[in-house]
């Protein structure tokens, strides 16, 4: 799951919130002294349901993600000091500035899963974690109906199979879903 179109979605909802990252800058903040508030995108796992083509891959996958937070326990009650004292807010503008929304890679609507606070030995700091699901499709066609080698045969997400149509695509053959893009 590519991690840029959420910190997109995350800058614009929320521009005078300036430390926003991926998984690499957290891990970063972790191990060295952060500056604070920070808020970081991070994958945390991916599932898969059944295969529906015999001979190629349509198969449905569930991707879900997680926006940590780290804030101070000091500052004052401003609006936009980003302290413990405005978690609450914060967590809201979140959950509103992604939830509905669409990822590229994705068929469906980004879904808040739940939030929980993470452990730290860092004094007066909190780390909370938003956790988020997105489901879709992932597609390939079988090498030898594609003209391709293996390794290269195209196995990625599949963003225009929703719900209105992915029976069109569970009763087509390997080289028919090659034919439509796949």
């Amino acid at each position: 799951m590519r991690l840029d179109p959420l910190t997109d979605l995350l800058k614009k909802a929320l521009p005078d919130f300036k430390n926003i990252g991926g998984a690499t800058d957290f891990v970063q903040v972790k191990s060295n002294a952060a500056t604070y508030p920070a808020m970081f995108v991070i994958p945390l796992s991916e599932t898969g349901g059944k295969n529906t083509v015999e001979g190629g891959t349509l198969q449905p996958i569930k991707s879900q993600f997680g926006v940590v937070l780290g804030l101070k326990a000091t500052g004052t009650r401003k609006a936009r000091d980003y302290t413990i004292d405005s978690l609450a807010d914060l967590k809201m503008e979140i959950r509103a500035a992604l939830i509905g929304q669409k990822h590229p890679d994705f068929s469906y609507a980004i879904e808040w899963v739940r939030a929980q606070l993470l452990p730290t030995k860092e004094t007066g700091v909190i780390w909370w974690q938003e956790q988020f699901s997105v489901s879709g499709w992932l597609r390939r066609a079988q090498a030898q109906e594609s003209g391709v080698a293996a390794d290269q045969v195209y196995l990625g997400y599949a963003p225009e199979i929703g719900p209105d149509n992915v029976d069109k695509y569970t009763e087509v053959t390997a080289a028919q879903l090659e034919a439509i893009g796949g």
